[in-house]
C-alpha cells in the first residue's frame, strides 16, 4: 500500500490540484487587503489666473503625484490610474511658488480614507511673457524652368509677432519660409507653413510650446515673380578719348566679362539689348588704366545681374606715339594751281616727312603711301619756299611739323623754251 501511494504520480497531480483549488477559494471568500500604488498626473486648473498676469508657468521637478490605496485586493487589482484625478487649482496658489495638489477617486468603492498622496502641493516658477517681432524670410528650392529666374518675392505677412515665455522669445532668431519654384515659368501665389529657429538653427516647435501666441493664423502667402534671363554683351564707350595725355593716343578698351545675364520682366527685357558702359573717361591717359564698375548702374532697378560678380573691369588703353622720317624724291610732288603766264622749277630735290604715330602703323606705311601736294595759287614770280600738304592714307598717322620746298617761279617767255620747265600738272 505505501509503494502504491509513494510512485502512483497521477494521484500526486490530482492532489496538487485540489490543494491549489482550495487555496483559491479561501482567498476569494476572505478577500484580504492589499497595497497598490498610482502615479497619477496633476492637471494645472485656473492657470489663466497666472496669464492674465502677463506670467507663465513652469512647474518644477515631475508633474505627477504618487497615490497609494489600501483596501481589498478585488477592489485594487479593479482600479484604474483613470479612476483618480489629481488637480492643481491656481485660484489656491500661494507664495507665488506652491500651488495645493487635491487627488480625487471616482470609484465609489473607495472613500477618501483608503489612499494617501505623496504630495500635496506642486512647485512652480513664474517666468514673464514677453512680445517680439521677427521678420518673415524667405529660402528657395528646386530650380525654375530654363530660361527663366526668381525675381521679387512677396510674402503675407511680412513679419510676425510672437508672445511666449521670455525663455523662448529670447532665442528666437528667424523666422522662414520655404517656397518651391521648381519648373515655375510665370507668376504664380502659393502658401506656406512658418518655421521658426533659434541661433543655432534648430526649429523650435511654437505651436507645441506653453503660453505662445502669434498674430495671425493659418500659413503665410507668397507672391512670386518669375523673370526672364538672357545673356547680353557689355560694351564701353569711353569719353575724352581725345584728351589722353600728350603724346600718347587712344587705342580702345576691353572689359571683363565682357557679357553677363541679366533677368527682368518681358516688357523690360525687351528693351535691353547690352550694358553700355559711358562714364569712363581716358583724360589723362598713358597706357592703359583699369577701372573697377558696378554694372547695376546702367540697368534699370527692375533688373537684376543673375551671375554673382556684379562687377566689371573696364581697362582703357593708349600707346606712346613715335616718330618716323620719310624721304621723298621732289619728284613726286604734285603742283597744283600753278599761276597762268609763270613756270615753276622746284630747286629742292627732296623733302623731309616726319609722321607720329602708333609704330605697328608706322611700320606698315611706306613713302609710297605719302601725297605731297605743292599749292602754288597766288605765288608771283620770284623764289619761295612754300610749305607743302601733306596725305596720309588714314587718320592713324599725323604730321609732325611742316615740311617745304624752294620754288622758283619764272614768266614763260614766248620766244624760248622755258629753262627746265616741267609744265603743268
Amino acid at each position: 500500500m505505501k509503494k502504491l501511494l509513494l510512485n502512483n504520480w497521477p494521484l500526486k497531480l490530482v492532489s496538487l490540484l485540489v490543494a491549489i483549488g482550495m487555496w483559491m477559494m479561501i482567498i476569494y471568500i476572505t478577500d484580504p487587503s492589499t497595497t497598490k500604488s498610482f502615479s497619477v498626473p496633476i492637471t494645472l486648473e485656473n492657470e489663466d489666473i497666472i496669464t492674465n498676469r502677463g506670467k507663465s508657468v513652469n512647474v518644477v521637478g515631475d508633474p505627477y503625484v504618487s497615490v497609494r490605496v489600501t483596501k481589498n485586493r478585488s477592489i485594487v487589482n479593479a482600479l484604474k490610474t483613470t479612476d483618480f484625478k489629481a488637480t492643481a487649482d491656481f485660484s489656491k496658489m500661494y507664495e507665488d511658488t506652491q500651488v495645493p495638489v487635491t487627488v480625487t477617486c471616482s470609484s465609489s468603492k473607495l472613500s477618501k480614507s483608503d489612499y494617501t498622496q505623496d504630495k500635496f502641493s506642486l512647485e512652480i516658477e513664474l517666468e514673464p511673457l514677453s512680445t517680439v517681432t521677427v521678420p518673415i524670410s524667405y529660402e528657395l528650392s528646386g530650380e525654375p524652368a530654363e530660361g527663366f529666374a526668381i525675381g521679387e518675392v512677396v510674402l503675407d505677412p511680412s513679419a510676425v509677432t510672437i508672445t511666449a515665455p521670455a525663455s523662448l522669445t529670447s532665442i528666437i532668431r528667424r523666422a522662414v519660409v520655404n517656397i518651391n519654384v521648381n519648373g515655375a515659368s510665370e507668376d504664380y501665389t502659393v502658401s506656406s507653413k512658418l518655421q521658426v529657429y533659434d541661433g543655432n538653427g534648430v526649429l523650435l516647435d511654437l505651436a507645441g510650446s506653453k503660453d505662445t501666441a502669434i498674430d495671425f493664423e493659418g500659413e503665410i502667402g507668397c507672391n512670386v515673380k518669375v523673370f526672364l534671363i538672357k545673356k547680353v554683351p557689355v560694351i564701353v564707350e569711353a569719353a575724352h578719348t581725345d584728351l589722353v595725355a600728350d603724346g600718347y593716343t587712344y587705342v580702345g578698351s576691353t572689359v571683363v566679362p565682357d557679357t553677363v545675364t541679366i533677368s527682368g520682366t518681358r516688357a523690360v527685357m525687351a528693351q535691353i539689348a547690352s550694358i553700355t558702359i559711358d562714364d569712363v573717361s581716358a583724360a589723362g591717359l598713358t597706357e592703359s588704366r583699369t577701372i573697377e564698375v558696378d554694372l547695376t548702374r546702367f540697368l534699370p532697378d527692375s533688373v537684376t545681374i543673375v551671375d554673382d560678380n556684379k562687377k566689371a573691369h573696364v581697362t582703357l588703353m593708349a600707346e606712346r606715339y613715335v616718330e618716323k622720317n620719310y624721304t621723298i624724291s621732289s619728284e613726286a610732288i604734285h603742283v597744283i594751281n600753278v599761276p597762268e603766264g609763270l613756270e615753276y622749277k622746284i630747286t629742292s630735290s627732296a623733302v623731309n616727312v616726319t609722321l607720329l604715330g602708333l609704330e605697328a602703323d608706322l611700320a606698315s606705311l611706306s613713302a609710297d603711301d605719302i601725297e605731297l601736294i605743292l599749292d602754288l595759287q597766288g605765288f608771283r614770280a620770284g623764289t619761295a619756299s612754300v610749305t607743302l600738304k601733306v596725305g596720309l592714307p588714314s587718320d592713324a598717322c599725323r604730321q609732325k611739323g611742316n615740311s617745304a620746298v624752294n620754288v622758283r617761279l619764272t614768266e614763260i617767255q614766248t620766244t624760248a623754251e622755258p629753262e627746265g620747265g616741267n609744265g603743268e600738272d
